[in-house]
């Protein structure tokens, strides 16, 4: 009487085939196949990985080749044999072995995707975005978040490097300053391109929004109800798209005749490691702006929670826009104007262009180092609803 390795039932027990010799057996209560000892009473268990490519072909009375190509969905063989063999690989529980197959193929069908943070929806977004593209191409997603550490970035460009992923998609942390890691992915054959944080150093695709027009956008939002006094939080200008956020901001200032002073102007990083102790300080000055462009909706949100900290009554004694559109900024109270980004459109633009480059990564004379610009939409919300909160108070409302 056979018994299952497994769960030791004696009933339920099938016989499938012999493999190198044994017989085969197939438990149906723990769907767990396993072959005979010696005395064909004992059984020992058999591994997964334990049935080879040869095995399903030896069982099928087919060649090794042929049992490849239907497995890899060839249409070079016939429909009724590729059927059974498959069948054969389903009742066996053949699972192809990943490593060799990639090394044989010089391919992984794995991208690793590596961002600044992940405690927010937006980079989410981007990698959900680049997911609709890669998947339906049998590609596989390694998501790694760096925790805005430059140190941390390189590492895990390191470790995709190491896994021989197939490219790398990347947005840099606030304090990236060097970009040999990613040279290095180029020069073993592994296409990089860049998303939402970019560089002009490396020659590579690159997708962003346009952070220069999107600036001017919420700064003129800002001056068209009535602010007049306007202040800029950001990060330092180690970040390439802060510089132009902040260009941006100011460009639309002079355009205005607005001048702004300097104490209204921060940027630095410690508006990530200690923003209400910067934000404080600028909210109790006695001549403080009057309304504030912040570089991201991070900033924004640590703003508002700071204003109502002080009792300050926003937005009709502080106006207040952020960047970038996160999920919370529509239910915090009061709500944050912001300027959206489409992060899933951009997600899908990074996975293409870097299949394109995978395709091409063996020629020579192919060189992709252009940026695609997608335009943010201006998302108003009770943080700028200057006129609307004034109307609810009882003051006739007027037209900006």
């Amino acid at each position: 009487m056979i018994k299952c390795s497994y769960c030791q039932e004696v009933s339920g027990i099938r016989k499938t085939g012999k493999i190198r010799g044994k017989q085969r057996f197939f438990c149906k209560y723990c769907n767990r196949h396993f072959t005979t000892g010696k005395n064909q009473e004992e059984t020992v268990a058999t591994q997964k990985d334990g049935i080879t490519i040869k095995d399903i072909a030896a069982e099928v009375g087919v060649s090794i080749s042929t049992v490849s190509r239907a497995l890899n969905g060839s249409k070079e063989i016939h429909s009724a044999t590729k059927e059974m063999i498959l069948r054969k690989v389903e009742e066996l529980d053949y699972q192809q072995h990943y490593i060799a197959t990639s090394l044989v193929r010089k391919q992984t069908f794995t991208i690793g995707i590596i961002v600044p943070e992940l405690k927010t929806d937006f980079y989410a977004n981007l990698i959900s975005g680049a997911n609709e593209i890669l998947r339906p191409k049998g590609y596989k997603i390694f998501a790694m978040q760096s925790d805005e550490s430059f140190e941390h970035e390189i590492a895990n460009t390191n470790a995709l490097i190491a896994s021989r992923v197939d490219g790398i998609i990347a947005s840099t942390t606030f304090e990236t300053k060097g970009f040999a890691h990613f040279e290095r992915a180029k020069e073993k054959k592994i296409p990089v391109v860049f998303f939402s944080r970019i560089n002009n150093v490396v020659d590579a695709p690159k997708i962003v929004v346009d952070n220069y027009m999107g600036a001017k956008m919420a700064t003129e939002h800002l001056i068209e109800r009535g602010y007049g006094k306007l202040g800029f939080l950001g990060g330092s200008d180690n970040l390439h798209i802060g510089n132009l956020r902040f260009q941006g901001f100011m460009d639309t200032l002079d355009k205005h005749g607005i001048k702004s002073q300097e104490k209204w102007i921060i940027r630095t990083d410690q508006l990530l490691s200690d923003p209400h102790r910067i934000i404080l300080e600028l909210l109790r000055e006695k001549d403080r702006p009057d309304a504030v462009f912040t570089m991201t909706d991070t900033i924004g949100i640590h703003l508002i929670k700071c204003a109502r900290t002080l009792k300050i009554d926003i937005p009709n004694e502080l106006g207040l826009i952020g960047f970038s559109d996160y999920i919370v900024s529509q239910y915090i109270s009061p709500s944050l104007s912001t300027m959206r980004q489409p992060t899933r459109e951009i997600g899908m633009e990074a996975a293409s262009r870097l299949l394109k480059a995978i395709a091409n990564k063996n020629d020579k004379n192919y060189r992709d180092n252009t940026t695609t610009v997608l335009m943010p939409e201006l998302v108003t919300r009770e943080s700028t609803d200057r006129v609307k909160n004034r109307s609810r108070a009882g003051t006739p409302s007027r037209q900006q």
